[in-house]
């Protein structure tokens, strides 16, 4: 079950990303959808070049009573087993949705940030290869997955999420690059993405 806080129709939002939820109580993954406002046809573009903010609606998992009910049960070891193997799939559950969110056509489009970022908002990475997803990313601003494990180390490395803010560490650049960078995954098919 997915609750959603605000009123609008399905036909007003878009689905951004996702970000995975392992629910201890009904013992269940979700991958939940994290909408914007779609933007209507013949809507003007914002004036002296400025960029419209876009109002980011999350969704939150809503518990299946009944469900918790017939799980409140299990013994407490059984229920810490049941939630070490669903926290082991939720990257897989996470990957599902995307491809079913962008019809198995996506990739990683990245942008850089500059602002101090507090501790903790933001993941580094050591990548070894400069043929790693992040490097890829960040020079060519956008790439597509090689493979469904490297679509999987980006999720993971994102805490479960379609999107993330990265301190990309390489080799070749003495301290890596100097601001966090935005990496996220985006669907390919949408025309006039490239």
């Amino acid at each position: 079950m997915y609750l959603q806080n605000f009123s609008l129709n399905e036909d007003e939002l878009e689905i951004i990303g996702y970000r995975g939820h392992t629910c201890e109580i009904c013992l269940i993954n979700h991958p939940l959808a994290v909408y914007v406002r779609r933007l209507k046809n013949g809507r003007e573009a914002p004036q002296d070049g400025q960029q419209e903010l876009l109002q980011i609606v999350p969704t939150k998992h809503g518990c299946d009573f009944q469900r918790a009910l017939a799980i409140s049960s299990l013994p407490i070891e059984t229920r810490k087993v049941m939630i070490a193997d669903l926290n082991k799939r939720l990257p897989e559950s996470v990957m599902n949705s995307v491809n079913g969110w962008t019809k198995n056509q996506n990739g990683l489009i990245s942008f850089e940030v500059r602002a101090e970022i507090k501790s903790g908002f933001s993941s580094d990475l050591f990548p070894e290869k400069e043929s790693h997803w992040s490097v890829r990313t960040i020079k060519n601003r956008r790439t597509a997955f090689k493979s469904d494990e490297e679509m999987m180390d980006f999720i993971c490395s994102a805490s479960n999420a379609t999107a993330g803010l990265f301190n990309v560490h390489t080799d070749s650049k003495k301290n890596g690059y100097n601001y966090p960078y935005f990496i996220a995954i985006y669907p390919t098919h949408i025309p006039g993405v490239q």
